[in-house]
C-alpha cells in the first residue's frame, strides 16, 4: 500500500520521544531514544538509576501515585507500563486489528489525534492505559498517515498531567478548544467520556476513526444520568440521532484495549470503504 503522508517520515516534532531505560552490568542508565542507544552516567543520574532499580524490583503493573515522584521517576514509570503493555496479547490484537481494518480503508486520511477525557494520571491507572494503548495506535497509525497533531483536553487533568503530556510532544488545550479542531481528518480517542461531550464533538464535525463509548453505553448513561441538558427537541432524540448520523454507512467493532482499562464498554468506529 502506498503511503499516504505528504511529507514521508519526516513529521512533526509534536511526535512523542520514546525511551526504553535499562540498567547495565557496569551501573550505567542505557536508554534507546528513536532508534539511537545512549548513556546516562553522571552523577546527577545515579539518583535516577538506583530509583530505577528499585522500581524495576517493587514494579507489578500499576504505576505509583505521581504526586510523590519527580518527572524522571513519572517517565521511568511510564516507561515500566508501555513496555509491559506492549508484550501483551491485548497489544497484540491491537495492532493486527488496526492493520487489518483502518489501515484498508484506502480513503481515510488521518492529521490530527484529539484525546478526551483520559482523566489524571495521580489518581487513575486507567488514565495511563488509555494513554499507553493510545500510543500504541499512534505508533502504527504514523507509519501510514502524516499527523501534524495530537491534541490533549481533559478539565479533569491536574498541572503534574499536562506537564507530562506536553513531555510527550503533545498539545494540550482548554475545554471546548479540541471541540473546534474536529474534523474528517482526526481520529478521535475518547474512551470513558460523557454523551454531552461527544454529542459536542459531532455537531462539529464527523472523525474518520473514533474510540469510545459504544451506543449502548451511551444510551444508558442518557437516560440515568442526562438531567439538566436544555436543547431544542428531547436530549435523548437529539443525541442519538447525532450518533446515528454519525455512524451510519461506517464500520464499528466492540474492543477493550487494555486490562487495565476496565469500564463502560468501548468501540472503534471508522469508514466503511475498502481497498480492492
Amino acid at each position: 500500500m502506498a503511503n499516504r503522508s505528504s511529507t514521508g517520515m519526516a513529521q512533526s516534532s509534536n511526535q512523542p520521544q520514546r525511551n526504553h531505560f535499562q540498567c547495565t552490568s557496569d551501573g550505567k542508565l542505557k536508554f534507546t531514544q528513536n532508534g539511537v542507544e545512549k548513556y546516562m552516567v553522571d552523577s546527577v543520574v545515579k539518583e535516577g538509576i538506583e530509583e530505577m532499580k528499585r522500581c524495576m524490583h517493587e514494579y507489578q503493573g500499576k504505576p505509583r501515585k505521581w504526586d510523590t515522584l519527580s518527572p524522571t521517576q513519572r517517565a521511568l514509570d511510564f516507561d515500566l507500563f508501555t513496555q509491559k503493555y506492549q508484550e501483551s496479547e491485548d497489544s497484540r490484537k491491537l495492532v493486527q486489528f488496526i492493520q487489518k481494518n483502518v489501515l484498508s480503508t484506502k480513503s481515510l486520511q488521518i492529521r490530527t489525534c484529539i484525546v478526551a477525557g483520559l482523566g489524571s494520571f495521580n489518581t487513575s491507572v486507567r488514565a495511563l492505559a488509555q494513554l499507553v494503548a493510545f500510543e500504541v495506535i499512534f505508533d502504527v497509525l504514523r507509519r501510514e498517515f502524516d499527523i501534524r497533531e495530537i491534541i490533549v483536553q481533559d478539565p479533569a487533568m491536574e498541572q503534574l498531567d499536562e506537564e507530562f503530556i506536553k513531555s510527550r510532544g503533545y498539545t494540550v488545550v482548554k475545554h471546548p478548544e479540541a471541540q473546534n479542531a474536529i474534523d474528517e481528518t482526526t481520529f478521535l480517542f475518547c474512551p470513558g467520556i460523557s454523551w454531552v461531550t461527544i454529542w459536542e464533538f459531532l455537531v462539529v464535525g464527523r472523525p474518520c476513526l473514533y474510540y469510545g463509548p459504544r451506543q449502548e453505553d451511551l444510551e444508558h448513561m442518557l437516560m440515568h444520568y442526562g438531567g439538566g441538558w436544555s436543547v431544542e427537541g428531547t436530549k435523548e432524540d437529539r443525541w442519538n440521532n447525532e450518533f446515528l448520523r454519525f455512524k451510519a454507512g461506517r464500520k464499528s467493532m466492540e474492543m477493550v484495549l487494555a486490562e487495565a482499562d476496565q469500564g463502560p464498554k468501548n468501540e472503534f468506529v471508522w469508514l466503511n470503504e475498502r481497498s480492492g
